[in-house]
């Protein structure tokens, strides 16, 4: 009358798209299932936002992250809890690609919203032509994936009108007033 799924899973070669979310009607199965299972990330797991083929994040985890992943297939309910390092990976904003250094990806969803939280620090260099050097330029980012909005230092630091001038700021204006989805393909195309 019922099927359990139980136990735990290593992820190697995977690839997870974060997109937005879609809330489609649930159809209750018929007999159920019903899944407990912890999903440990292994070799070359991706995560990518808001999807593959325009990426503003890609990023790879960690061996050992641990994801608790629940499903009720007579109502629908599910639960994804848990996270992981990041080793690797880019963000890609301001047309610039910014390398991660550091980051991690936590999740606590349920059916009703699913938005991860992202920690990460990333770089790119540009060169200065008023100083006549290269610039690192430091995007961090501590929010969920749909308030994302990340800030921006320098080494040698540079005051805020310098440093977006050397980011290409004006782009942003493109994409104000624009809904998320659309500002991250903006951004990423």
């Amino acid at each position: 009358r019922r099927t359990d799924v139980t136990g735990s899973v290593t992820m190697n070669e995977a690839r997870i798209t974060l997109g937005e979310w879609v809330d489609v009607p649930f159809v209750p199965e018929e007999p159920p299932t019903f899944v407990s299972m912890e999903a440990v990330t292994g070799k070359r797991v991706e995560f990518f936002w808001p999807s593959e083929s325009y990426p503003v994040v890609r990023a790879t985890a960690a061996a050992g992250g641990r994801l608790a992943i629940t499903y009720r297939g007579d109502t629908g309910a599910y639960t994804v809890n848990g996270g992981a390092d990041m080793h690797g990976g880019e963000i890609f904003f301001f047309d610039r690609s910014f390398v991660m250094k550091e980051g991690s990806i936590s999740f606590k969803e349920d059916q009703r919203s699913f938005d991860p939280h992202i920690t990460a620090r990333a770089e790119t260099r540009e060169w200065d032509p008023a100083s006549g050097e290269e610039v690192k330029i430091w995007l961090d980012v501590d929010a969920n994936l749909n308030g994302f909005s990340p800030r921006f230092s320098s080494d040698p630091s540079l005051a805020e009108p310098e440093l977006f001038a050397l980011l290409g700021a004006p782009f942003t204006q493109q994409v104000e007033g624009q809904g998320l989805l659309s500002s991250a393909v903006l951004l990423s195309a």
